[in-house]
């Protein structure tokens, strides 16, 4: 990965906006910048005891990351194979008051200066910038969400092969999938088959709704039984070297009613229709509305209970978002999910859910996996 690049890019945006200095969090934002690994095994946002002073500073000449002391050992194995750019400083774990921190921050020269920040700075972080150090802190979260929606060569190679790992696995699922087992035990194995083929983690945990009651995703189908008549909504990913996939289909255990199977082409027309939107210059906006108004003028507007879809890269939802209100513009290099869905009460989800690509025309769906219909 090209770092330079990206702190060149970061460095002439501070420059327009006149700050000393840009401070990221332990996620995946300074793994963008300085590729540097994030900090335990989640991928998204993990918080690590003592390390609410974990940070990346980013001025015109340096590039300091500031962490607990017990961490460099584990970032260090891993570095082996990497250039950074960054210069590390380590504070004591029972530095609870940031004593290190505040004194690293006075010799960068931070004392009463603009500094920008990301949105996921902790408070503990912000106050000893605003009382200590007296800066002028701002919110700057725009500056690196902007380039990491854009994907370079590189990172669309590791989505991509990403996303060949979430291929197989679905085809083996078909597989594996029978009545009388329990929702769980398939969860299981769609993680023992990320292991299998050298996915380095779950890009979130792997959930398949089924039998819910309520419209709520985050209800856990996992002591469900799989019975004739099941609905599976399946949503699962990968994390391939940093990298997230996001991926969803419908499995029906049995012949579906008329009715979900009419459902079913719905939600693939709704992604039809969204992804037709999805261009260089077009928005979010406009693909979320195009989506839902199959759905809306079919009658199930009210069973669509989420946004289209979000960006996705090193973080499993970045923005731009597929939502009312999100006008930025596509650009190509951008990837998305597209993930349309009805809910049926009492059944679960019928939904699809692809990463699409923005190229210099229109969109591509990275998957190879059809949207036919799928009955086991």
């Amino acid at each position: 990965m090209n770092y330079e690049r990206r702190l060149d890019s970061l460095r002439l945006e501070m420059s327009r906006r006149g700050l000393r200095a840009y401070i990221t969090t332990a996620d995946a934002n300074w793994e963008y910048l300085a590729g540097i690994p994030r900090l335990g095994g989640d991928t998204t946002k993990h918080r690590q005891h003592s390390s609410q002073y974990t940070c990346l500073v980013v001025t015109a000449d340096d590039v300091v990351a500031l962490l607990p002391h017990l961490n460099i050992y584990g970032i260090r194995d891993k570095l082996l194979d990497r250039k950074v750019p960054a210069r590390f400083v380590t504070f004591p774990d029972g530095d609870l008051e940031g004593r290190v921190i505040k004194d690293s921050l006075f010799s960068l020269g931070l004392c009463g200066k603009k500094v920008g920040v990301s949105q996921d700075v902790t408070a503990a972080l912000l106050l000893l910038l605003q009382n200590e150090i007296k800066a002028e802190v701002s919110d700057h979260n725009d500056i690196i969400f902007a380039l990491r929606a854009v994907k370079d060569d590189e990172e669309l190679s590791m989505i991509r092969r990403g996303v060949e790992i979430t291929d197989r696995i679905y085809e083996d699922l078909l597989r594996f999938i029978r009545p009388g087992q329990i929702v769980r035990e398939i969860e299981g194995e769609i993680d023992r088959l990320m292991e299998h083929y050298g996915a380095g983690n779950s890009s979130f945990s792997t959930s398949i709704y089924a039998g819910n009651t309520r419209p709520d995703v985050y209800f856990s189908s996992s002591n469900v039984e799989v019975k004739k008549g099941s609905i599976l909504g399946l949503d699962y990913g990968v994390l391939y070297q940093g990298y997230c996939t996001d991926f969803g289909r419908t499995v029906f255990v049995g012949e579906p009613t008329a009715e979900e199977r009419k459902i079913h082409e719905l939600v693939m027309e709704a992604q039809r229709r969204g992804m037709a939107e999805m261009y260089p210059g077009s928005c979010g906006e406009r693909a979320d509305a195009a989506a839902r108004k199959v759905l809306t003028d079919a009658g199930y507007g009210d069973r669509f209970i989420h946004k289209l879809g979000h960006g996705i890269g090193l973080d499993v939802h970045e923005c731009p978002f597929l939502a009312p209100g999100e006008t930025t513009p596509f650009r190509q290099g951008m990837v998305f999910t597209v993930e349309p869905s009805v809910f049926i009460p009492g059944k679960g989800f019928i939904r699809v859910e692809d990463e699409v690509l923005i190229t210099s025309s229109g969109c591509e769906i990275m998957s190879r996996i059809s949207h036919n219909l799928t009955v086991v």
